[in-house]
């Protein structure tokens, strides 16, 4: 085989490594949004509770005023009793305060009413929070992890970095050149494997003079159509390497 085909193909198996790192590196934070997605979510959940609950109280607060200020006029009822004169002032200051101890029991009946509800509303709050905290708790355990593979892809694509760098004077500049030319067109594929006559980066059919070529292995050769540099593995060659793992 022309050692700078040989060259060739060793980039492309590099240059491969490299794009798929990267791209894994850039699935990353992609990865970690539905997790983000799902604290932020818990957190909502959480603040709305803690709101409801927030209103209970606050209305419950309003009732017991409502409450004192029942009192205060009972009271004040209590107090003119004993300025009573006659029967009819009597049956309506008894009218009076029968009609504040139902209004007072109906506003005592409500605060039991909240009360029960704040129950239920703070047990709420206590579940919105072990949401959030195992949302929060998962989060941080995905990070680290991806902290963790991130350490690893980006030693990984310095190595292949320099690996490349070592292997790129195998091939003169234009063919060079070329090669990265096509690498950027073409997806990040710019070497390809012919098989049976064809490309096996875009499909097509090559003519059987430029195919005749390619088996040789002994130039730098493109399909016709991707424009992509082809090569061409003996069957021999194909069989035995499996062995060779």
């Amino acid at each position: 085989m022309l050692p700078a085909l040989s060259v060739l193909i060793d980039l492309q198996v590099l240059d491969s490594a490299i794009d798929a790192a990267r791209r894994r590196l850039a699935e990353i934070p992609v990865a970690e949004k539905a997790t983000t997605d799902t604290v932020a979510g818990a957190t909502a959940q959480l603040a709305a509770a803690k709101q409801t609950l927030s209103d209970a109280t606050a209305s419950r607060k309003l009732v017991e005023k409502d409450i004192a200020a029942v009192d205060t006029r009972l009271a004040r009822f209590e107090e003119h009793k004993a300025a009573v004169k006659t029967n009819e002032q009597f049956h309506a200051l008894q009218h009076e305060m029968a009609v504040g101890q139902e209004e007072k029991a109906a506003l005592e009946e409500r605060v039991i009413e909240i009360l029960v509800a704040a129950d239920q509303l703070t047990a709420d709050v206590k579940a919105a929070e072990d949401r959030l905290a195992e949302a929060n708790a998962a989060l941080a355990s995905l990070r680290a992890a991806h902290a963790a593979e991130k350490g690893v892809l980006e030693a990984e694509i310095a190595r292949l970095l320099v690996e490349r760098a070592a292997k790129a004077p195998g091939v003169d500049k234009p063919t060079f050149a070329r090669y990265e030319q096509i690498l950027k067109n073409r997806k990040g594929v710019a070497v390809a494997e012919m098989v049976k006559g064809h490309c096996t980066a875009c499909h097509m059919s090559l003519r059987p003079a430029v195919e005749g070529q390619i088996k040789r292995n002994e130039a730098i050769l493109q399909c016709d159509s991707c424009q992509r540099i082809l090569y061409f593995v003996p069957p021999a060659v194909a069989a035995a390497a499996p062995e060779s793992h």
